[in-house]
């Protein structure tokens, strides 16, 4: 068997792709826990948060009182502004966790 350096270069590209979507998977989630705490489920909101608080993998940035456009989903300029301040938050508290463990 030989090896060459597209396939190495496409195996490391699967794996960058894998190791990405958990953050995928659990922004999705917080998205759709959003959508469920405007409409009354608070189950799902209060088991992202405790996943937060019991996971050092996981963040959770709260969106309840963004603007949104009608759908739940998209915001407005404002709200952007504010929820990318929040994530670079939550990015740095998820740095600093890391960091303690080392």
């Amino acid at each position: 068997m030989t090896f060459s350096s597209v396939n190495t270069i496409w195996v490391l590209l699967g794996a960058a792709l894998v190791f990405f979507m958990q953050a995928g998977f659990s922004l999705r989630t917080a998205v759709t826990s959003d959508f469920h705490a405007r409409t009354g489920d608070m189950k799902t909101d209060k088991s992202l948060a405790q996943l937060a608080a019991e996971s050092a993998s996981f963040c959770y940035v709260q969106t309840k009182d963004l603007t949104h456009r009608g759908d739940m989903l998209h915001y407005d300029t404002a709200s952007q502004h504010e929820l990318g301040a929040r994530y670079f938050e939550a990015f740095q508290q998820f740095c600093s966790r890391s960091d303690e463990k080392k």
